[in-house]
């Protein structure tokens, strides 16, 4: 089979596995969930690396949205990437922040402006939130350190990106990451299903303005931070096939609690009740 034929059929079997797989998954974090009188878990051991003395954390929201018409396009999208993921944590969207306020900034489709800020707790004037059932819906929030003047950047670079117009979420790139975690996991040797290689030399461009959700995020992260544009450097990774679950991989990325997104600020509130440090990141 040459490799245009290989593409088409990959291209054929998402879509199709998309269709037939839509709402239909339970997740790990569902199981969870239902089996504790919490609403929210929170992680027993938070295992940060080494980081300098002046530093600052940023948090990254996954997202498995429950969506209310199982035929809204997002959906068809949820279906391919959950057959496709290698990750226990079955996730289709992600978010970043400078905060562990209900206001990541997330990119999505439809509006002048596709970088947004999203609110679990707060749907209905969001396109793509309210779409989906905060009840039902989860989200698992991980936080990184970094170097306090590149937490001020990152969030200077998210206030900067909200407000350009020409800043898009590229739809097709979404097959290319699907069409690639096919083959990462139905054919390629386990011990070979890495992230996908081919670092872009280009990567730190400002002119980039096309991404998915997890692409812009991976893109953010390495034009602000040094030792994330080195790791992908080193491991010749190449940022725009990283998936959602993929943004687990960067080093640092550690997770710090779970729940509904109805649920979201209950589960922040005791996370910094029990991490007393994360309290000056959530406003009362």
């Amino acid at each position: 089979m040459n490799k245009k034929a290989f593409l088409l059929l990959s291209l054929f079997c998402y879509t199709l596995l998309s269709f037939f797989l839509i709402s239909c998954v339970t997740t790990k974090l569902d199981i969870e969930l239902a089996n504790t009188d919490k609403l929210y878990i929170v992680e027993d051991k938070l295992d940060f690396p080494d980081s300098p003395k002046d530093y600052k954390y940023i948090f990254i929201r996954l997202y498995d949205p429950k969506y209310s018409n199982p035929l809204y396009i997002a959906n068809l999208l949820k279906g391919g990437m959950s057959v496709t993921e290698l990750s226990e944590d079955i996730v289709s969207h992600s978010s970043i922040n400078s905060s562990l306020d209900d206001n990541y900034y997330g990119l999505t489709m439809g509006g002048k402006f596709q970088l947004t800020t999203e609110s679990c707790t707060n749907v209905k004037n969001h396109k793509y939130m309210s779409k989906c059932d905060p009840k039902t819906s989860t989200q698992i929030t991980f936080a990184i350190k970094v170097k306090t003047e590149e937490a001020e950047k990152i969030k200077q670079s998210l206030e900067a990106y909200s407000k350009d117009p020409l800043l898009t979420y590229d739809t097709f790139a979404n097959f290319k990451i699907g069409i690639f975690e096919i083959g990462r996991k139905f054919f390629t040797p386990k011990k070979y299903q890495g992230l996908k290689k081919n670092y872009l030399p280009n990567v730190r461009k400002k002119d980039v303005k096309n991404f998915v959700c997890s692409t812009f995020i991976a893109y953010i992260l390495i034009n602000n931070v040094p030792e994330i544009e080195q790791w992908f450097k080193k491991h010749n990774f190449d940022y725009s096939y990283i998936g959602v679950s993929d943004l687990t991989h960067i080093p640092g990325m550690t997770k710090l609690f779970s729940s509904t997104w109805e649920n979201y600020n209950i589960a922040a509130f005791q996370f910094t009740q029990e991490y007393p440090e994360f309290q000056t990141y959530l406003n009362k």
